[in-house]
């Protein structure tokens, strides 16, 4: 670790300690946002497919009441209990650190996007939640390369991690941006041997915009497309699904991508 970073984590109280408060962070209440017509969208879109155990599914984003603020699910929770009996919290940790999400206009004319899996669509984890839906951010491989990058996040112990949605204002399209933490002793060891598990899955995918991003196979269905993105920190595993009609657009996404590791980068996030 660097002199810079070790003063960053001398300026972040959380950080020496690393309790599970500080992974989740404080409960606020809730806030509702704003309701307004979003232009540009002009008619419904409502596709669902069924793709590699996953459920690809992309909606009008128009003038609907969506809630934004964040939730807590520790491992006591079951998913039954609906994000509504989640507590809401002011993120603490790496929840932090996700790209901002601000009256549904942040970042660069982004709304709150549908729930993710069976959480919410603003969601702070547990050490033992993280591990449960790690996988979640890889759900539209097929279950091949599911199975190999679910023995690969088994290998890794987490300390927490949170997850966010996002809908393109003017474009089809939803991106998931998920964010697990690892416990910093040996992190860097343990990331490295994880990028070499998942290496070949990766390399069977279609090429992408960039080294980090690759786009899904093939769902059979020519108007839908999805797109992964996978990238790690010293101790931050960083993934983003995104799903979307077809012709996705694949430089916004992986855009939206490189800004959020270049976030917990310049925060200090041990990166």
């Amino acid at each position: 670790m660097t002199g810079h970073d070790q003063q960053s984590e001398q300026s972040e109280q959380s950080e020496p300690s690393r309790t599970p408060e500080d992974v989740i962070g404080s409960a606020v209440p809730p806030r509702r946002l704003p309701r307004r017509v979003v232009v540009g969208v002009s008619a419904v879109l409502a596709l669902a497919v069924a793709v590699g155990g996953g459920i690809w599914a992309v909606g009008k984003v128009g003038d609907a009441d969506r809630t934004a603020a964040t939730r807590a699910w520790p491992a006591s929770l079951s998913d039954e209990a609906g994000p509504t009996d989640a507590k809401l919290v002011l993120p603490g940790g790496v929840g932090a650190k996700l790209l901002p999400l601000s009256d549904g206009y942040e970042p660069d004319g982004y709304l709150p996007g549908p729930d993710i899996g069976s959480l919410g669509n603003d969601n702070v984890l547990d050490a033992e939640r993280t591990a449960e839906h790690a996988k979640d951010a890889v759900r539209g491989l097929d279950a091949g390369e599911r199975e190999r990058f679910a023995k690969a996040l088994k290998k890794l112990k987490f300390i927490g991690g949170a997850q966010r949605s996002y809908s393109g204002a003017d474009s089809l399209f939803v991106v998931e941006m998920h964010l697990a933490q690892v416990e910093e002793a040996g992190a860097e060891r343990a990331l490295s041997r994880f990028r070499s598990d998942v290496e070949p899955v990766l390399d069977g995918l279609r090429e992408g915009p960039s080294k980090k991003c690759f786009l899904l196979p093939d769902a059979g269905e020519p108007k839908l497309d999805a797109m992964l993105c996978t990238w790690t920190t010293d101790d931050v595993l960083v993934t983003a699904y995104a799903y979307g009609a077809a012709k996705l657009d694949t430089k916004e996404i992986d855009r939206m991508f490189t800004e959020q590791f270049d976030r917990l980068v310049a925060s200090g996030e041990s990166a």
